[in-house]
């Protein structure tokens, strides 16, 4: 690792780890009482309190970010006229950290997966491009979607690499808070832009609040856009998701099987509804959503310019889930878009409908 590598490795390091050093810190409802200033968000820190209203977010500072939190473009996918979801993926070069190493695997591009590759922002999938050190700890994800991203977790944040066996894929395991993957910056998603998130998902406590995919503003109460188990005052144990103050639980229990979440957000239109610009599908069936009673929202879009994290596996100290697949793309996917993912999520992991 060259100098200006670990300077700037050091430098995401720390912003990681100002989480772990607000998760002591005491969080209630109160948003005068939040940390204005934190890299993280203090409800996200709170561990056995009650969801505060904020989600759980492991943001980064907008100013985290450097060569370090991204694949070197021109290594892993070619030359420019390469770099799309359709184009083979090449052995991805990321400076994970010491000790960390690529998990051999075979790479697919988008076509072959059977996805839509126009628009895709970041593809993970747990079987291809993770990186991890000698105790399975997950150091860095790789994008499969032609960008160049990787996100990457500090040394005692890091979730575990499950490795599969006979038909079972690999997955990454979060096991208690602090335990997210990040990357400064909305992946180049316009802020008020639609935006689609697909989430393959497997809870083991049924009861925590988490967030597979979050994207948002550090440090703010409620700037976020997610999909959100358990979310800010869930009437209990149900799945959900949150946008910008507003959070939503839907008529679906949490379960134990592995599902497939997908949750479209049309363009978000400053104080215009939200639910009628929406759409949150589980393992196929649409989901409906009730606002809880908490929040600052008034229902409607908010301000999402300042927007300047993404990321995945955000849960409280009792969370025990999987992730097994991640997809954004940087906009509303259709009906017949979203059926396409499905089939192809449902296939490749044996989820029955």
């Amino acid at each position: 690792m060259t100098t200006q590598s670990k300077s700037k490795f050091a430098v995401l390091l720390l912003a990681l780890g100002a989480y772990s050093g607000l998760l002591g810190a005491g969080c209630d409802d109160d948003d005068s009482k939040r940390l204005p200033d934190a890299n993280f968000d203090a409800a996200g820190g709170s561990q056995d309190a009650a969801p505060a209203d904020a989600p759980l977010n492991g943001g980064l500072d907008a100013n985290t970010t450097g060569a370090d939190a991204r694949v070197d473009a021109a290594v892993a996918f070619g030359d420019a006229g390469e770099g799309s979801a359709d184009a083979a993926f090449i052995e991805p070069n990321v400076d994970a950290g010491a000790g960390c190493q690529l998990v051999s695997t075979q790479h697919t591009s988008a076509a072959q997966a059977g996805l839509p590759g126009a628009g895709l922002a970041l593809w993970l999938r747990a079987d291809q491009g993770v990186y991890k050190d000698q105790n399975n700890g997950v150091c860095a994800w790789v994008d499969h979607g032609g960008a160049g991203h990787a996100l990457l977790s500090a040394a005692n944040q890091r979730p575990v690499f499950v490795a599969g066996a006979g038909n079972v894929l690999p997955s990454i395991q979060f096991t208690g808070g602090g335990k997210s993957l990040s990357i400064a910056g909305v992946l180049g998603i316009a802020p008020q832009s639609g935006r689609t998130y697909i989430a393959v998902q497997k809870l083991v406590n049924t009861t925590s609040r988490l967030q597979a995919i979050i994207q948002g503003q550090s440090g703010t109460p409620g700037t976020y856009v997610s999909i959100d188990s358990n979310p800010f005052q869930t009437v209990g144990s149900r799945e959900g998701v949150y946008v910008t103050n507003n959070a939503y639980d839907s008529d679906v229990a949490t379960s134990t099987e592995l599902r497939v979440h997908a949750f479209v957000v049309n363009p978000m239109v400053i104080g215009s509804a939200i639910l009628p610009a929406t759409s949150y599908r589980i393992n196929g069936t649409v989901a409906t959503l009730t606002r809880t009673p908490g929040g600052l929202g008034n229902t409607n879009f908010e301000n999402f310019s300042g927007a300047n994290f993404t990321a995945v596996g955000v849960g409280q100290s009792g969370s025990d889930y999987s992730l097994r697949e991640i997809l954004i793309y940087d906009h509303a996917l259709s009906a017949q878009e979203i059926a396409q993912v499905e089939a192809a999520l449902f296939a490749r992991y044996g989820i029955g409908r």
